[in-house]
């Protein structure tokens, strides 16, 4: 049998090459999906864990010369950059007999990144593996708490709810982001699609909100941080630390920036907050009780910072507002008036809740006595929040609505119309005609109306050999009558059209009462 030619010999070719590529290509993974969320979490957790860890106990390699030191095992140091780890994750770290509950939310952001990057390098996109992956550094929390001696029943259930907040929204991110997450595969569509389009876009505004004004509070710990340097190099100067310790101090100061950047949303917000019981920082008063010695309060505004104009900070939640509601009118085209209310209403509530509970895990105790309570009031950031952006989402949603800007126009409109000033009507003819009585017959000839092409005036002749009458009467009530007058015994004609001129006034114009006699005298 002959060989295939032309075409099917193309096409053979073709086969082959595609089969052999084929058997080249590197065969995918065959590993569960819900295996690589438990890998990701675990290479999340011992990560963030050993950062804490073997820093504390390098730092008691280098100080166990110290005297203070002699007797202390290096499983103190151990435990103790574990219990930092826990405090991350919300966990109570008990030092001295006192509770220490104020998370430093540096150490919460940098395990979350740590969760994030190891879901998008090994997880895979999906509902099982993050399931797996959340369970997994809960149980690691919940494992750690209990080999470094935190173990109690309050602290089991605060390890629970932050192994699952950090987790879960670090390897969710991780998930909905990735090309072929569950945005791509349309997981989270189905659940979205039940809202009403009103509630979904207010959502998406009360996090813009949220957005604009962490990043308002940023600048703000800036600003605070750059006023307050040199009380802050004061308090340097008097621990006396140098060198290593130095640099540790920074760092552990550094794991709460975060926590000075969530004061700030309260402060900008209007309620402020608290440094100690008695203290307040707000935009209106700083008032400051004994403090920690402690650089990073140095940066809290003092009372010689305290100026008027700060009282109209929480304005720039309204003007967030507003922000939020050009993004809702854009994805809301034509919206109707209940729309546009539960629009506001969800913005409101989303920006509030969130910054609420910001300000909620920013705040703890970190001593005894009057350091007990440090931080913000939950719900006095919400509800502040809350009423301000609604405020700035329905100023903003009620001035561009539909109907309103139409009742806008029409007041324009109207207010244009009565502006409109009025026409100048040209002189009448009664105005225009020269009097008679002060002109002599050989003037009142000469009288002669503009070339038009029509009649200059009221549509009457003046008729020739006959009385002239004007139709309307003389000064003295008589009608003014030109018999056989010179001023009309010829026609007025016209230079153009030879049309007769008539005028509402003849042209001998019967306007005053000397008419007749005049007429009269010139036949004599």
């Amino acid at each position: 049998m002959s060989a295939p030619t032309g075409a099917l010999a193309v096409l053979g070719r073709r086969r082959r090459v595609i089969e052999d590529g084929a058997a080249h290509e590197p065969r995918t993974s065959e590993t569960a999906p819900w295996v690589t969320g438990v890998l990701a979490a675990v290479q999340a957790a011992i990560a963030s864990l050993a950062l804490l860890v073997l820093p504390a106990v390098i730092v008691f390699v280098l100080s166990s010369g110290e005297p203070t030191n002699q007797g202390v095992e290096w499983t103190t140091s151990a435990s103790t950059g574990a219990g930092l780890w826990l405090l991350a994750h919300g966990v109570p770290l008990v030092v001295g007999g006192t509770d220490v509950s104020l998370v430093p939310l540096g150490l919460s952001l940098l395990a979350g990144l740590l969760c994030y990057g190891s879901a998008r390098r090994t997880a895979h996109p999906g509902l099982a593996a993050w399931g797996a992956g959340v369970g997994t550094y809960t149980a690691i929390v919940l494992f750690v708490m209990l080999v470094s001696g935190h173990a109690g029943l309050p602290q089991a259930g605060m390890a629970v709810l932050g192994g699952v907040l950090v987790s879960g929204v670090a390897l969710g991110a991780a998930s909905v982001v990735h090309p072929d997450g569950l945005r791509a595969a349309g997981v989270l569509r189905p659940l979205t699609d039940r809202l009403p389009a009103a509630l979904r876009v207010g959502v998406r505004g009360g996090l813009v909100v949220t957005g604009l004004l962490v990043v308002a509070a940023s600048f703000l710990a800036l600003l605070w941080m750059f006023l307050g340097r040199s009380r802050s190099m004061d308090v340097v100067t008097a621990l006396g630390v140098t060198g290593f310790d130095a640099v540790v101090l920074a760092a552990a100061q550094a794991t709460y920036v975060g926590n000075l950047v969530a004061w700030g949303t309260a402060w900008i917000a209007g309620p402020g907050f608290v440094v100690g019981t008695g203290s307040h920082f707000g935009p209106t008063a700083a008032e400051a009780g004994p403090m920690p010695v402690v650089p990073l309060l140095g940066a809290l505004p003092s009372t010689s910072d305290v100026h008027p104009a700060w009282s109209l900070v929480p304005l720039l939640v309204v003007l967030f507002g507003m922000v939020a509601g050009v993004l809702v009118r854009r994805r809301l085209p034509g919206m109707s008036w209940p729309q546009a209310a539960v629009a506001a209403v969800t913005t409101a509530l989303c920006a509030g809740l969130v910054v609420g509970a910001l300000a909620s895990v920013a705040g703890g105790a970190v001593g005894p006595g009057r350091m007990q309570e440090v931080g913000a009031d939950r719900w006095a950031v919400a509800g502040a929040v809350t009423a301000e952006t609604f405020l700035g989402v329905a100023l903003w949603l009620g001035l561009w609505h539909e109907s309103t800007r139409a009742w806008l126009g029409s007041l324009v409109t109207r207010d244009r119309w009565r502006r409109v000033p009025e026409p100048e009507y040209d002189a009448t003819p009664d105005d225009a005609t020269p009097d008679v009585a002060t002109r002599s017959p050989r003037t009142a000839r000469s009288v002669r109306t503009t070339p038009t092409g029509r009649t200059a005036g009221t549509g009457r002749t003046a008729s020739t050999g006959r009385t002239a009458t004007t139709g309307r009467t003389a000064a003295t009530g008589r009608t003014a009558a030109t018999g056989a007058s010179s001023a009309t015994s010829r026609t007025a004609t016209t230079g153009t059209t030879g049309s007769t001129a008539a005028t509402g006034a003849t042209a001998a114009t019967g306007r005053t009462a000397t008419t007749a006699s005049t007429a009269a005298s010139s036949a004599d």
